[in-house]
């Protein structure tokens, strides 16, 4: 990675991985998340969420949360919730009248997500966070001092490659924050068109940011500080993946999914998927990642219900799936097999009322041994309990 990246990235891992709360370095809950899809009478407003939704949501979070700490309190492990999304009209297709005036008969199954990190070793925890408050630090400080002293007759040139660097860094988080929502849902209906611009857009501004580089590396070819800045990189992303992996676990839930993924990315030359066996799933898999994580891997990605790429992550699924789409490798539900227009998606009385668990997608995602112990204590007939059976 390249040292102007390197000094941005080092900023932020020094500052409590990017979060302030009593769990850091450890991801912190979602400021504001939990407290707003709690919100009823925000959320039920002009319709947009039936109280059977609401009720569903709490009957889902108290199985999983109390599932979930009985098998912490087992191994001695801490727990808490990390972030929760109950999804009123997940449609850019479906007008916000039509879906607020659209009868509980005719809704799609209801959709809701939760998320939990398990801190598997609180001592490695401690660990973690005393190495980005003085090893790393002190690396930190070292690496910005190489910086300084590498400057020199340069430094006017490279302050302006640093200021266009942050310019193009910033118009890229803008633009992935200010399009998240829709892309999701691009996504989501399979909007091949739509999901192609967006990337093409997000592909411009980032190549700014590689001619910037290439530009940086001719100015301070072997210099100090380039060296430096790799090993800093190295160092900085081997330590936080160890201290990660040995510290913490993540957990979502997703009822009535609609689609959903492995939970770890790749391509098949670095990916192993193994099919495992969990009582009444219709699908379960380990999937090991063979490229190392870096330390931007075991934060959570931007709606916090999955780790980045991490080493590892179990997928299991429970209810009806479509043959999985190869080139996304994703599961869609099959009762959402028609949801491409709104007449498909609330034009028609359904069949299982729209408070009833029709799928659940479970992730897991951490180091190896600390996922198969968390499947093998999971009380799976509990979970599939959940699901309505005709």
């Amino acid at each position: 990675m390249k040292i102007l990246l390197t000094l941005a990235l080092a900023v932020a891992v020094t500052a409590g991985y990017g979060q302030d709360c009593p769990r850091s370095p450890a991801p912190c809950p979602l400021d504001g998340d939990i407290e707003s899809n709690r919100d009823v009478a925000e959320r039920t407003k002009d319709n947009a969420l039936f109280s059977q939704d609401i009720q569903l949501e709490d009957r889902l979070r108290d199985a999983v949360t109390t599932e979930l700490r009985r098998i912490a309190e087992a191994h001695g492990w801490e727990l808490y919730e990390l972030t929760e999304q109950g999804i009123g009209n997940p449609y850019v297709f479906i007008s916000g009248y039509d879906w607020n005036t659209c009868p509980f008969n005719k809704r799609p199954p209801h959709r809701f997500r939760i998320s939990f990190i398990v801190i598997t070793n609180p001592d490695s925890l401690g660990l973690w966070k005393n190495w980005t408050l003085t090893d790393l630090q002190q690396k930190t400080d070292q690496l910005m001092q190489e910086y300084k002293t590498d400057q020199g007759e340069s430094g006017v040139v490279l302050q302006k490659y640093q200021d266009s660097m942050q310019y193009y860094m910033q118009q890229y988080g803008d633009f992935l924050q200010s399009t998240q929502a829709t892309y999701m849902k691009d996504v989501q209906d399979k909007n091949q068109k739509a999901v192609e611009a967006h990337d093409r857009k997000a592909k411009a501004i980032l190549a700014n940011t590689d001619r910037i580089q290439k530009e940086v590396e001719a100015v301070q070819q072997g210099s100090r500080s380039t060296r430096a800045s790799n090993n800093f990189t190295n160092y900085a992303d081997n330590e936080t993946c160890v201290f990660a992996e040995g510290s913490i676990a993540l957990v979502s839930f997703d009822f009535n999914p609609y689609q959903t993924d492995r939970g770890v990315n790749g391509d098949a030359e670095t990916l192993s998927e193994t099919p495992i066996t969990i009582p009444h799933a219709s699908y379960a898999c380990l999937t090991a990642n063979h490229v190392a994580p870096n330390r931007n891997n075991y934060r959570p990605n931007y709606n916090g219900y999955a780790f980045e790429n991490p080493s590892c992550g179990a997928m299991v699924l429970f209810g009806s799936y479509l043959p999985r789409n190869k080139e996304y490798a994703t599961y869609r539900c099959t009762f959402a097999k028609n949801y491409n227009d709104s007449k498909g998606t609330i034009g028609d009385i359904k069949p299982v009322a729209e408070d009833k668990i029709q799928n659940i997608s479970v992730h897991v995602q951490g180091r190896k041994d600390k996922v198969k112990t968390i499947l093998q204590s999971f009380n799976w007939d509990g979970l599939n309990q959940l699901v309505y059976k005709p």
